[in-house]
């Protein structure tokens, strides 16, 4: 069973690369480490909800979507 961190880490990590940034420079935008963008796109931890904005915002990605598909996913969000 793969939980929330996990969906949304991997979105993370997707939208990262498809914008050709590395784990440092997404850092480097969001005011992270690379160890903490790591971190979250390894499901590790929480992200709060605030950055979970931030992060769409600098990936320019309606927040949603960091939730991968919804319909697939539905049982690990409620």
């Amino acid at each position: 069973m793969m939980n929330i961190n996990k969906i949304v880490g991997e979105q993370i990590r997707a939208r990262r690369k498809e914008q050709g940034l590395s784990g440092s420079e997404l850092g480097d935008k969001l005011k992270l480490s690379q160890q903490q963008v790591s971190r979250y796109e390894r499901g590790e931890c929480n992200i709060p909800l605030d950055m979970l904005f931030t992060i769409s915002q600098v990936l320019e990605v309606p927040f949603v979507k960091l939730f991968g598909d919804l319909d697939k996913n539905r049982d690990y969000i409620y």
